[in-house]
């Protein structure tokens, strides 16, 4: 295994999986196209519950699967979330995407760490994990910053095209 490169690819991935352009204005898109506060709120419940009850799960499918497999599979759920999303016509599309949307940080939660930390063990550099990993968090934020503060562009695409540069990424 070449240490450099995957420590490369788990930064490429950590900053494309944390830029959801959509993201910071899911609720402005949900209520301009009809639906009530209430149906927000019970969208980010079900974000939530799904959240609650597969996180322990999520980690032992990542023990099982192994690390990578689990990283592509959760990248899928958040297309698939952003898909369903833009092409949702009613409040149920909507709660499926948002359990996708779940299902896909569950997934990659804990994950990304365990692989950074099993890549520097097999090197024999597991002493630098907190310093790679504190990149990996910098990474991560920044790229989650920069999407909230590209919203205002995501609002002036629109619903549909915002919704596809979120599942692009």
């Amino acid at each position: 295994m070449n240490l450099k490169r995957q420590l490369f690819f788990l930064h490429i991935y950590n900053f494309l999986f944390s830029f959801r352009i959509a993201d910071g204005v899911w609720v402005v898109f949900l209520l301009s196209r009809g639906f009530s506060l209430a149906q927000v709120g019970i969208a980010e419940g079900v974000f939530h519950i799904v959240s609650f009850l597969f996180e322990v799960p999520s980690g032992m499918l990542a023990d099982l699967m192994g690390r990578k497999r689990t990283l592509a599979l959760s990248s899928l759920f958040g297309i698939v979330s952003a898909l369903s999303m833009a092409l949702s016509q009613g409040f149920w599309g909507v709660c499926v995407s948002m359990a996708f949307q779940a299902l896909m940080y569950n997934l990659c939660s804990g994950t990304q760490e365990a692989l950074t930390y099993d890549s520097l063990k097999a090197a024999g550099k597991e002493g630098s994990y907190l310093r790679q990993n504190a990149w990996l968090m910098g990474a991560s934020q920044a790229s989650a910053s920069l999407s909230r503060l590209l919203g205002g562009v995501a609002a002036l695409l629109g619903f549909f095209p915002a919704y596809l540069l979120t599942a692009a990424c």
